[in-house]
């Protein structure tokens, strides 16, 4: 439908509209009751609202002129923005705020049908959030846009949430085109209080940690978590940076796996995975194996990753956050086995004393040691199973 059909069709229907007259009246010295239909006159007077009769003066009748006026001045403005806008190459609406007010003069706004709107802050920062392929541009109190640090890469637009949509913790950004990235500011990066010397309460990891089972039960993996892509907003811990997740869905007739990836084939971070992790989780030719086993390689990576990001930011211990933190290509070459080893096991073990229940801290132990053999275990352990967690 047209929007000037549009138009039409609230003003007709406005002036057609059955009025219930609610006082009562006096017939015959009897009371009637009955609903009254009030005959609608309408006076138009172009751009102000439509006036009635004198009985226009019920409020009711008021109320649903404005409506009809502010909606109709509503669809005019949607089309404007649809012969005047820029369209982007994902159905986005980009327009410019000219305004008068100078603190949002020249703030590009990004309109979407099936997403909430969102801004590229006028703000711009040079320093933070450089990932290995995408870097903050512009922040606000709101949002942060990122750009590819690589100005021949594109990002893929494809914007589907569907299989995190009930995902409190995750905070996803909008590719509102291929060369620019909008999420709302999730707060923090973990990683910059860590640098700070701050630590972070164990218990804003408990909703992160629900989350993630919940993601892991559904067979939706984020595979490149670590203190960069999580952040603390003061109340609790989120997921950012979520956009090459990939999700399985299982065979049972020949147990293989048909994968869907959100974004890059193949993403991780050295520091945060084991070489025996990666051999069992993607092939030689770059995108991931489809065994039907792949699944438990790619939780054990979660929730590795997971686990030692919460150590490093819950930590008082500066020897232990070095540990986590550093990547230690040089002094190790092989990565098969985990952070913890023989000569770090008491600055390990006496974090894991303090926050893991008593029957699963051989379990946290393995996993912290050997991702690949904690993959094998039997049974369904999540890591948020683990954790001694405040039941508020």
């Amino acid at each position: 439908m047209k929007i000037s059909d549009i138009i039409k069709f609230y003003e007709d229907l406005s002036l057609q509209t059955n009025i219930k007259k609610n006082c009562n009246s006096l017939t015959n010295n009897k009371i009637d009751t009955r609903t009254h239909r009030l005959e609608a006159t309408g006076i138009k007077v172009i751009n102000t609202p439509i006036k009635l009769n004198d009985e226009a003066n019920d409020k009711n009748t008021l109320s649903a002129n404005k409506i009809r006026f502010h909606f109709r001045v509503h669809l005019k403005k949607l089309d404007n923005m649809r012969n005047n806008g820029i369209y982007t190459n994902n159905r986005f609406i980009k327009t410019t705020y000219n305004g008068n007010d100078k603190s949002i003069c020249g703030r590009e706004y990004y309109f979407h049908e099936e997403h909430r709107p969102v801004y590229r802050p006028n703000e711009k920062t040079s320093h933070g959030g450089e990932g290995g392929f995408k870097k903050i541009t512009h922040k606000d109190s709101r949002f942060i846009a990122f750009e590819p640090i690589d100005i021949a890469e594109r990002f893929h637009t494809e914007n589907n949430f569907n299989d995190i949509k009930e995902i409190d913790s995750i905070k996803v950004g909008l590719a509102v085109s291929t060369k620019l990235i909008i999420a709302r500011n999730a707060g923090v990066d973990i990683f910059s209080y860590i640098e700070n010397g701050d630590t972070i309460p164990y218990s804003a990891f408990k909703n992160a940690l629900m989350d993630l089972k919940k993601l892991h039960c559904k067979n939706v993996y984020l595979r490149d978590i670590k203190p960069e892509n999580t952040t603390y907003d003061n109340k609790n811990v989120n997921f950012i940076d979520v956009e090459d997740r990939i999700s399985a869905h299982v065979d049972s007739y020949n147990n293989r796996i048909k994968w869907t990836i959100s974004g890059e084939p193949v993403i991780y971070t050295e520091n945060y995975i084991t070489s025996e992790l990666k051999e069992n989780i993607y092939s030689e030719y770059d995108v991931p194996l489809t065994g039907k086993n792949v699944i438990k390689y790619l939780k054990s990576a979660d929730e590795y990753a997971f686990l030692l990001t919460t150590i490093a930011a819950t930590t008082e211990n500066s020897k232990l956050k070095s540990i986590i933190l550093n990547d230690d290509e040089n002094q190790y070459q092989d990565r098969t086995t985990g952070k913890m080893r023989v000569e770090n096991k008491n600055e390990f073990n006496q974090w894991i004393n303090e926050k893991i229940k008593v029957e699963h801290r051989g379990t946290a132990r393995l996993l912290l040691t050997n991702p690949k053999l904690h993959a094998e275990l039997k049974g369904d352990i999540y890591l948020s199973d683990m954790f001694l967690l405040p039941k508020k």
